[in-house]
């Protein structure tokens, strides 16, 4: 091959590349988007479809670190599929994962990790209702307070209206 060849080549195969890049950015708006949308059966397929055609490109353009992300990608929406379509916190944590992953792995050359937006580790629902009963504990607990305050300030209240009437007799 001459150098001229070689040249469109090595440009024709990171044209391609890019597609699997691409691909993945899909993949992590989708998931981004499901922070302020309802998971579904819709949402599932979206992102089943997206992570088939990043294994699909990342296996034509040869690109190993995609091709195990998208297959750990589809194993662990095949496990959500046959869990009827109900996430529980070790799926959304996986998922995660494996996104925050392909984000590091779909940097353009030259692009920092911070200059790009991580999803967030979703936090676990159970730990998050945990804490939301935590914190309503903790403001019954400042209400009952309150409650016996008024109760106490309601009779010294009471007690001092009543006083000049005990007098006056």
């Amino acid at each position: 091959m001459t150098g001229t060849q070689m040249d469109s080549l090595e440009r024709l195969k990171q044209h391609f590349a890019q597609r699997v890049i691409n691909q993945a950015r899909q993949l992590l708006e989708i998931w981004q988007n499901l922070h302020t949308t309802q998971w579904s059966s819709q949402e599932l397929i979206n992102m089943q479809e997206g992570a088939q055609r990043l294994l699909r490109y990342a296996e034509r353009f040869e690109q190993q670190a995609h091709i195990e992300i998208a297959q750990a990608l589809l194993e662990n929406l095949a496990a959500i599929e046959n869990n009827n379509n109900r996430l529980n916190s070790q799926f959304i944590e996986t998922m995660t994962y494996l996104l925050q992953d392909l984000l590091q792995t779909g940097l353009r050359q030259g692009e920092s990790i911070e200059s790009v937006f991580l999803p967030p580790l979703v936090r676990k629902p159970i730990l998050s209702f945990y804490r939301m009963m935590l914190k309503l504990k903790i403001a019954l607990n400042n209400c009952s307070r309150f409650l016996c305050k008024l109760k106490y300030l309601m009779m010294r209240l009471r007690s001092l209206l009543l006083w000049p009437s005990v007098i006056l007799r």
